[in-house]
C-alpha cells in the first residue's frame, strides 16, 4: 500500500506542477508524505472497530414478520 500511495504521490505531483495544477500537486504531495511517513487517514486508529458484542437479548432475537398483500 505504501508503495501504491507513493508512486500515486510522485506521479500526481509532477502532472500537477508540470501543468501548474496546483491542486493535484497538493495532493500528490499528500499522498507522497503518507507514504514516506507510513501514516494514513486513520493515523491515531479512529477508524478501529469495537470487538466486543453486546449481549442479546430474548426481545433482540425475535423478528416479526408482516405479510404484505397487493391491492
Amino acid at each position: 500500500m505504501r508503495l501504491i500511495r507513493l508512486s500515486l504521490g510522485a506521479y500526481l505531483f509532477a502532472v500537477g506542477m508540470t501543468n501548474g495544477e496546483y491542486g493535484f500537486g497538493f495532493l500528490g504531495l499528500f499522498f507522497a508524505l503518507q507514504a514516506v511517513f507510513n501514516v494514513g487517514c486513520c493515523g491515531i486508529s479512529a477508524c478501529s472497530t469495537n470487538s466486543t458484542t453486546p449481549a442479546t437479548t430474548k426481545e433482540n432475537s425475535i423478528i416479526d414478520y408482516e405479510e404484505v398483500k397487493k391491492p
